[in-house]
């Protein structure tokens, strides 16, 4: 298949350019009268430059997840009303516009439909939008014949977890202002007031603490070695990144990331909702448990429970129980192991996880509602140390000179 380049004009008369992928001409023009435009332009893509295929890159980032979340359900009450897949595809593309980001997908959807594709299969070519876990379970929904009932549960999945993240944001909202504003308050007095103070002592001659020399001393070496100070930021900046972009870096951290304090159980309690919940759905949609473990680990974000489950997908293949292999893993808590090992005799696996993930969903709010409380004492304790770094550094040599003169 090429890609053309089309002029159209819609209802409105008004003149729209795009891309499309098809077979050829006749193709691109059948697809934009369907869509209840007027093709005015076709000609086939020249093969696009270096800079070009850039900013093409750049342009289709991934899709914010509450615009899928919308498709889902929407998609799911077109077909629950019994409207067409292809109908259904051509009004969602109407309402999003050919000029959106999320419009111009579903048109290349809906030619792939044209052509013969699936929808699970349509939806695979574009990953920035639709995750594996998403075209997996529309591909379960569509061989079973419950291609609505699985969009809607995917909605209620996908929207927990923006929900979640949501709360996640707000919550860290203050402690980060708390931050940035003692980053400017210490940025402020080590380059403008420190230097102020550090003269006024060399001119009075007095003995000055250990604390205000250090004081002085970080303040001059920032100042004259400015453009040092900030080209080790960046190196530092730029080589944690680096560090973290490895396979062994990225493990390291997100394995860190679980101890870390105040948000070590947040992380691991959101992993354990998600894992719950992505089992519970795939084990309804009917998807075998290998491949649903298989989907949880690429769906999450942390590199080492993703190992974690991979070894244990691999353990399940050996023939062990899901049972043993959880426990191998040293990740899951007693309550998830118990209701797996429950589950795994009963076969009621999935409705277990259901309960598993209710009760973590309800355990990540209450820390997420708790987070800014736990924060706000680390906060006050920085500050405090903060502020007494500076009165034994500034102050008491200002009372030293105070007793001098009198």
């Amino acid at each position: 298949m090429a890609e053309f380049l089309y002029q159209a004009r819609n209802p409105r008369g008004e003149l729209l350019n795009g891309r499309l992928e098809a077979g050829n001409a006749s193709a691109v023009a059948a697809f934009l009268n369907n869509n209840s435009l007027i093709p005015v332009d076709i000609r086939e893509a020249p093969p696009p430059s270096s800079l070009q295929l850039l900013i093409e890159r750049l342009r289709l980032r991934r899709i914010a997840r509450k615009d899928i979340i919308m498709f889902a359900r929407q998609l799911y009450a077109l077909l629950r009303a019994g409207v067409p897949l292809l109908s259904a595809i051509d009004s969602l593309r109407q309402t999003y516009g050919m000029d959106t980001q999320l419009g111009r997908i579903l048109g290349e959807v809906r030619a792939d439909l044209d052509a013969g594709r699936s929808l699970s299969e349509a939806l695979a070519r574009h990953p920035q939008a639709f995750s594996e876990l998403f075209v997996s379970l529309v591909a379960v929904g569509e061989n079973t014949g419950n291609l609505d009932a699985t969009l809607l549960a995917l909605a209620g999945y996908l929207e927990r977890d923006e929900d979640t993240a949501g709360k996640v944001k707000r919550a860290l909202r203050y402690p980060s202002f708390v931050v940035i504003a003692l980053a400017v308050a210490m940025a402020i007095l080590n380059y403008m007031v420190i230097p102020q103070f550090a003269r006024m002592f060399k001119s009075a001659h007095v003995d000055l603490p250990i604390f205000t020399k250090i004081l002085i001393a970080t303040s001059d070496f920032s100042t004259k070695y400015w453009w040092l100070v900030l080209l080790l930021g960046i190196a530092l900046w730029f080589g944690a990144r680096a560090a973290v972009n490895t396979d062994q870096g990225r493990l390291r951290w997100d394995r860190y990331r679980l101890r870390l304090p105040v948000f070590g159980s947040l992380i691991l309690k959101s992993a354990m909702a998600r894992f719950a919940r992505t089992l519970q759905l795939t084990g309804k949609a009917g998807v075998p448990i290998l491949r649903g473990i298989e989907l949880i680990a690429r769906a999450t974000d942390n590199r080492f429970i993703a190992e974690r489950l991979q070894g244990m997908k691999t353990g399940v293949e050996r023939g062990e129980s899901l049972t043993r292999t959880a426990q191998a893993t040293h990740l899951f808590p007693p309550l998830v192991l118990q209701m797996i090992a429950v589950g795994e005799e009963s076969g009621n696996i999935d409705e277990l996880m259901g309960d598993v993930a209710d009760f973590y969903e309800r355990e990540t709010a209450y820390e997420i509602e708790a987070l800014s409380a736990r924060i706000e004492p680390i906060m006050l304790v920085i500050m405090g140390t903060l502020v007494l770094v500076l009165a034994l550094g500034i102050f008491l040599p200002m009372w030293d000179m105070a007793r001098v003169a009198h």
